[in-house]
């Protein structure tokens, strides 16, 4: 199971419980017709694919009758939530799990190729900053890490709605999934979910 889904299903926050997959990502090349090389390399974050990911949130906030949006992602799914949170006007919050947040400074980091058919999450810094944000990050994790965070953070004027965990034994997989219901309950998190759920 896609340790987004884990999430999902062990969250606890209540509510109608939505999981999307980025397009093309568990397609087959032979099965998916629409599914370019490129949809799942270098624009994997392309404007084209955040369309279609805010379409199906419309679609399931219509078949749920919620008028509100809280975004989880994880990794690349986490870059997802803070566009389209700076794109659509019913997110009330974003929480990520090692999300690349500043797609220039990861890949620069990295050493590797520029995504140049993707929007990046840090040039929507701003546009969200109002918006209740919780980011956990693992101190051991070497795909992404906090600093690709702090990157991102670094990039907003005003970041006094936004939280930073950083957990010391967390990698990029480990353990996110298991005390996740744990993770929401931490302190820090407490203050940026409070703000949604009040108590």
């Amino acid at each position: 199971m896609p340790l987004a889904l884990r999430l999902a299903v062990a969250d606890g926050l209540g509510g109608p419980k939505v999981y999307l997959a980025r397009p093309c990502q568990y397609t087959m090349p032979s099965h998916g017709r629409n599914c370019e090389p490129e949809l799942w390399t270098t624009a994997r974050y392309s404007a084209s694919i955040i369309g279609a990911i805010s379409e199906a949130i419309d679609q399931a906030k219509h078949n749920t009758r919620s008028e509100q949006v809280l975004i989880v992602g994880y990794s690349g799914g986490g870059a997802l939530a803070v566009i389209l949170a700076a794109q659509r006007r019913d997110v009330v919050a974003i929480v990520t799990v090692a999300a690349n947040l500043d797609l220039a400074y990861w890949t620069q980091r990295d050493g590797l190729a520029k995504l140049d058919g993707s929007l990046d999450p840090a040039d929507f810094a701003n546009a969200v900053s109002g918006i209740p944000q919780l980011h956990f990050a693992g101190a051991k994790d070497d795909v992404v890490g906090p600093d690709v965070v702090s990157a991102f953070l670094a990039r907003m004027a005003h970041s006094a709605s936004s939280r930073l965990v950083t957990l010391g034994d967390y990698d990029h997989e480990c353990c996110w999934a298991d005390a996740w219901p744990q993770l929401l309950r931490h302190q820090e998190a407490q203050k940026v979910l409070d703000r949604v759920f009040p108590p």
